[in-house]
């Protein structure tokens, strides 16, 4: 019986630990293999709230247009098969870049993504997509979800 009150005691303790501290972060749940992008607003109130709660963003499988601000989170990680499609920053139907917004998005990125987008023109372009892969973004300092993540709690689907 007091070995059963001893296990009991060390399982409440363990279950009331972090996961950070087992090295799995929690991650944010906007999980999509295919995020087609949309309104930058919505994505900043994900991006707020994932921040604020220090959850990871993962970045997997196509990650289009305004989907890119995943870039910007305090924690992120991106699966080198990712593709991250930019475009310029634009009003629904409009062809014109909103260069001032464009800045405003691209300052919130880690310094060496924002000098890829600058030399590739990345968003320059409302019509052209511009594409960045997990790849190489990995080289310019986004850690590797496979060597953040467990592979039994977050895989990349086929």
């Amino acid at each position: 019986m007091k070995m059963l009150v001893v296990l009991a005691a060390v399982l409440l303790t363990v279950a009331s630990i972090p996961r950070e501290a087992f090295g799995q972060p929690e991650i944010a749940t906007w999980d999509k293999d295919m995020d087609k992008g949309g309104d930058v607003v919505d994505f900043e109130a994900w991006i707020t709230e994932t921040n604020r709660t220090g959850k990871l963003a993962v970045i997997r499988g196509r990650c289009w247009s305004a989907c890119a601000i995943k870039l910007g989170a305090k924690k992120v990680c991106i699966y080198p098969s990712a593709t991250i499609h930019f475009h310029g920053i634009h009003y629904k139907g409009s062809l014109e870049v909103l260069h001032e917004d464009n800045k405003l998005f691209i300052a919130t990125f880690p310094l060496l993504i924002q000098q890829w987008i600058k030399d590739n023109k990345a968003m320059d372009s409302v019509e052209r997509h511009v594409v960045l892969t997990g790849s190489t973004a990995i080289q310019l300092g986004i850690p590797d979800c496979t060597l953040v993540l467990p592979v039994t709690s977050y895989s990349p689907r086929p």
